[in-house]
Formats: C-alpha cells, structure tokens, sequence
C-alpha cells in the first residue's frame, strides 16, 4: 500500500513538471528528469519535507512538500498537481 502510494504522489510530480521540460535548457531537463525519475530522492524529499496531499473522493489530485532550506523561516516547496 505505502509502496502504490508513493508512487502515485511521484506520478503527480511527473505530470506537474513534465511540460516544463520543453521549455528548460538540455542540462535542466536532464536534472529535472533525473529526479522526476530517482525513486531514491523522491523517498528522500517524502522524509525531510512537510508532506502534503490533496485527495479527491479517493483520487490523489495534487502535493506539496515544504522543504526546510537550513534556515528556519525559510522553506522551499515543491507542488505537483493533476
């Protein structure tokens, strides 16, 4: 179960950030790429972030992760949604 949705949380990030690859240089998008892809890093971003996840009835529609950057009022976030 915690497998299937971890998967489907990255499957949302792939479909929020795949249209950015056509507009980011070659190194962008092969970085882009490369995490959209690493199931290590995505497993790694789940346990250092504040996960979040939007459902629909059952449906996961969208995440966001907010990611402390080192200082403590400052957080990067990351948000996928379908």
């Amino acid at each position: 179960m915690v497998q299937n949705t971890v998967f489907v949380i990255g499957s949302s990030l792939v479909f929020a950030y795949g249209p950015y690859s056509t507009i980011l240089s070659p190194e962008h998008r092969e970085t882009l790429n490369r995490f959209l892809n690493d199931e290590e890093a995505f497993l790694e971003l789940i346990v250092k972030s504040a996960s979040f996840v939007c459902l629909h009835d059952t449906t996961i529609v969208g995440t966001a992760f907010l990611i402390p950057s080192g200082n403590r009022l400052i957080f990067t976030r990351r948000i996928g949604v379908t």
